[in-house]
């Protein structure tokens, strides 16, 4: 006989039902288990994520409190005012200064003569000098002033000074402005006219200016350098507006001159207030970090809460450890958090006193560095071990590694799994088509008995 073609179709039973049933009855522990593990190690990483973020930002805040710099910050008073604006870097000593600026640094400007739009300015050449660089134009007798003027603008050569065109009632004039102030940056004007007299008022002749007015050529503003008087004893003079070199430390953009004898004080005093902000960071930062610790550790029986890190030792031995080293106290005066004002609340929680605070660091600044600054500092200490915490190769991190790694091998389990799942169900349809087959065949075959018994002589067929 031939075989069937639909599964249970010689049966009559519901073979792929079955053999489906089957296999899910395998599946459906299997994938309880997977499912339930998968979730345990998901929950894990996200929940050491979320505590990672915490202690990376409360080490951070604490980096900050150990790193030297933030304590030699100063400040200047004033940053500006009317004559001079100022700024300091810790390389200044607390001191004060009185400034008086004498004079601000300016360029040149020189003005030639009228002439119409059309007038040309003559042959020959002209050599522009400026700071010891030279610019020599040849010119031929058929350029205008605005020629000359592009001539100068246009050049490759040119030394630092921009030509400009300045139209009055009498006519178009040319200005020479040096690009850059001070004195050294004057502007020199010599010509070789083609006329052979080079001093005549004439042609090329009258852009001649070696720092002397001209019937020609004017100067309209003077160079000047920038001049303080520190002290009212030491005179600092330069062709820059910004003075870096005068006093150590501290940078002087001047921007008016002082009345004669007059001056204004500056005063540069340490910064403090970065210090205390900086406490204030770190007293915020840790308080975040131990609300995500506790959230992550505790079981709520009231609310049948439970944190997702509950039993997790390395939870338990961060938080001691950090809390030891912040009840500690420098060994040289036996400075302490709690004197500066940061208290621990009720809850565990740092509290910060503002003006205690305040006057802790302004009274005692050099007790604060030494209390924070250091490897054997407060500060030094919670780095060094907030460090073993973070980072790639923390106890954090080998903890989010190992909860990957299990989820890695959940799948390659899972993979497996469903290949066992397919040979199981294969050989399941085979074993019931085989079943399936021979019930067909018998049935076929009871039915030919019967047909065959019913039709012999004599065999009465009963209803």
């Amino acid at each position: 006989m031939a075989g069937l073609s639909s599964p249970g179709i010689g049966s009559g039973l519901d073979v792929t039902g079955i053999v489906t049933g089957l296999v899910q009855s395998e599946q459906a522990p299997f994938e309880s288990r997977i499912a339930s593990q998968e979730q345990t190690a998901t929950s894990k990483i996200t929940a050491f994520g979320s505590l990672v973020s915490a202690v990376s930002a409360f080490e951070d805040a604490a980096k900050k409190l150990n790193d030297a710099t933030n304590f030699e910050l100063n400040k200047i008073s004033p940053t500006s005012n009317e004559f001079f604006s100022t700024s300091v870097t810790s390389e200044a000593a607390p001191s004060s200064f009185k400034v008086e600026v004498v004079s601000i640094a300016q360029g040149q400007k020189i003005t030639s003569g009228a002439y119409a739009d059309d007038d040309t300015v003559g042959s020959g050449t002209m050599s522009l000098t400026v700071n010891g660089s030279t610019l020599d134009l040849t010119l031929d007798g058929t350029e205008t002033l605005r020629d000359l003027k592009d001539k100068i603008n246009e050049a490759e050569g040119n030394p630092g000074i921009t030509a400009s065109i300045v139209t009055d009632n009498d006519g178009q004039h040319l200005v020479f402005t040096s690009d850059d102030i001070g004195l050294d940056n004057a502007i020199t004007i010599a010509v070789t006219d083609d006329d052979g007299n080079d001093a005549d008022a004439l042609g090329l002749s009258k852009f001649a200016f070696s720092g002397t007015d001209t019937a020609d050529m004017l100067q309209t503003q003077e160079p000047k350098d920038a001049e303080i008087l520190i002290d009212n004893f030491l005179r600092v003079t330069q062709s820059s507006n910004l003075f870096t070199d005068a006093i150590e430390g501290v940078s002087i953009n001047v921007k008016k001159a002082n009345d004669v004898g007059d001056n204004n004080a500056i005063t540069v005093s340490q910064d403090t207030s970065a210090v205390g902000e900086a406490l204030a960071e770190f007293a915020s930062s840790y308080n975040t970090f131990l609300e995500t610790s506790v959230s992550l550790g505790r079981v709520n029986s009231e609310s049948q809460i439970v944190g997702k890190l509950v039993g997790e030792s390395l939870l338990r031995s961060l938080t001691s450890q950090v809390k030891n080293i912040l009840s500690g106290s420098e060994s040289n005066g036996g400075l302490s958090l709690a004197a500066l004002g940061i208290t621990t609340t009720r809850e565990g929680l740092l509290d910060v006193d503002e003006t205690v605070l305040k006057s802790g660091v302004d009274n005692n600044f050099e007790g604060v560095k030494n209390l924070f600054v250091g490897d054997d500092s407060i500060m030094g200490k919670l780095t060094e071990t907030l460090e073993g915490y973070t980072g790639g190769d923390g106890l954090i991190q080998v903890k989010i590694n190992s909860y990957k790694t299990t989820l890695d091998r959940l799948d390659e389990e899972r993979a497996n799994f469903a290949e066992k799942m397919t040979a199981l169900e294969n050989r399941l349809f085979s074993q019931f088509n085989a079943m399936d087959l021979l019930v067909g065949q018998l049935n076929s075959t009871g039915s030919y008995l019967t047909a065959q018994l019913d039709s012999l002589p004599g065999v009465v067929k009963q209803n």
